[in-house]
């Protein structure tokens, strides 16, 4: 799936914590994020990549509950 503007996804941040995120620029190979932390204040991350295995500074879709 491709993501596209205003859609939510998971950002790994520098201390491999993931961040709730909003997509605000769709590239071709890259995302421009405004992530959220956890007091609800936000940041603006450019040029973020999809996840191939949790390194950080990348984004990857929310895992879903098979419940």
């Amino acid at each position: 799936m491709k993501p596209t503007v205003g859609r939510i996804v998971h950002y790994i941040d520098k201390n491999s914590a993931h961040r709730a995120a909003i997509v605000t620029v769709a590239g071709r190979e890259s995302l421009n994020l405004t992530v959220f932390d956890p007091r609800g204040m936000t940041y603006g991350v450019e040029y973020c990549v999809e996840s191939s295995g949790g390194e950080s500074n990348t984004w990857h879709w929310p895992e879903r509950d098979e419940a």
